[in-house]
């Protein structure tokens, strides 16, 4: 970076700009008191001051500047890193690339020194000197990158050595992203959160492609079941019976069902019917987590007329839950189709909750594009 005449240490450069704002108030203060404060050159190269150097040249002005004399990478560290403008995991993250800069110059060092000594050595071989430390020593090779332990980025960045783990374990699963959260574009835990998550996605779907086939079905780690209910004496049973066959509680709840390991169950339910759907998601092995109201405007019903449907979500195993973005609302209106269909704005919904994920629908009346479908009326 080149401001005002000058070029920036990469030091410096590790650390962010002042937002278009504060830059705006810094120079209007220079307007109007003059610069108080000198940027500070090393080998004609801003440490400290980048932003007063920028304040200056849009005014027009020569910053005034002194040299410095000394370590330039701490000189920095101790200028900016305790900006408050600055998140824990960013400071980390900053830390974590001085440290690895700091560790490439040192490594430059040592190969030069070692490369001396050899090449002394050899000479005073040559003149047919004797060598004084116990012969010749082959040079060392160029050290690996200096270990960095989370407690030692800690104590330089003072966050919790947590948060130092969690910064070095981003800059090793997602450069990028971690590169995103030093320049104070992204949030360190939000970034890492997605990783993972990406990370377990990627595990569940091998499940899926490896798991033994149930009959013809091989499991899937996102199961949308609509179970053909007995009602009994309740509203809607002689309904059900003459659209489909039905099915009694045991039969549904001893089925077995097409699922990975680690799966989420979309479960349709109605309201006289929810102890019944609890049972099932007892049995099929999974735990309840919450629900999706499909507000369907009108309904049946002997102690209230029933307006919607619910959709039950229960979860086995270790899936993370979906990316914030993709996370629905959890009423959702839309109309009434043919008798117990359901509209097709749900399974979109799933969709966009776990993609990429293979999804298997069970009791499906048809074909759905990139589903496992399971069901006698599927066609």
């Amino acid at each position: 970076m080149k401001i005002a005449g000058y070029e920036t240490h990469p030091a410096a450069d590790l650390f962010p700009m002042l937002d278009d704002e504060r830059a705006a108030s810094l120079a209007a203060s220079i307007e109007l008191n003059g610069q108080r404060d000198p940027i500070v050159l090393f080998e004609g190269k801003i440490l400290d001051g980048r932003n007063r150097a920028r304040a200056c040249a849009k005014l027009g002005l020569t910053p005034k500047a002194i040299p410095f004399v000394g370590d330039p990478w701490e000189f920095v560290w101790d200028k900016n890193g305790e900006r408050r403008d600055l998140t824990p995991g960013q400071r980390a993250a900053i830390r974590i690339q001085f440290d690895d800069e700091i560790a490439k110059i040192r490594a430059v060092v040592t190969v030069a020194a070692n490369k001396a000594r050899s090449e002394a050595a050899n000479a005073r071989r040559g003149e047919g000197g004797k060598l004084t430390s116990g012969g010749s020593r082959e040079p060392r090779q160029a050290s690996e990158k200096e270990s960095k332990t989370a407690q030692a980025v800690a104590i330089k960045a003072k966050v919790s050595t947590a948060t130092a783990k969690r910064a070095m374990e981003l800059q090793r699963k997602d450069p990028e992203g971690f590169a995103q959260v030093a320049r104070g574009e992204a949030e360190l835990n939000k970034v890492l959160r997605e990783v993972k998550r990406t990370e377990k996605h990627a595990e569940i779907a091998h499940q899926a492609k490896s798991a033994k086939p149930i009959g013809e079905i091989r499991p899937c780690p996102i199961v949308y079941a609509d179970p053909p209910w007995q009602y009994g004496n309740t509203a809607g049973a002689s309904a059900a019976e003459d659209e489909y066959p039905t099915m009694p509680l045991a039969d549904i709840c001893a089925l077995q069902v097409p699922a990975t390991r680690d799966a989420v169950l979309f479960l349709w339910a109605t309201s006289p019917l929810l102890p019944e759907a609890m049972k099932v998601i007892t049995a099929w092995g999974f735990t309840y987590k919450g629900s999706i109201i499909w507000d369907k405007d009108m309904g049946t019903g002997n102690w209230v007329l029933n307006c919607h449907e619910l959709l039950l979500i229960a979860v086995r195993g270790d899936i993370p839950c979906p990316a914030p973005a993709n996370r629905p609302k959890s009423v959702v209106r839309a109309p009434r189709g043919k008798h117990s269909a359901k509209p097709e704005v749900f399974a979109e919904m799933i969709e966009r909750m776990f993609p990429g994920l293979p999804k298997v629908e069970m009791f499906a009346r048809s074909a759905r594009d990139g589903w496992t479908v399971w069901g006698n009326q599927a066609a």
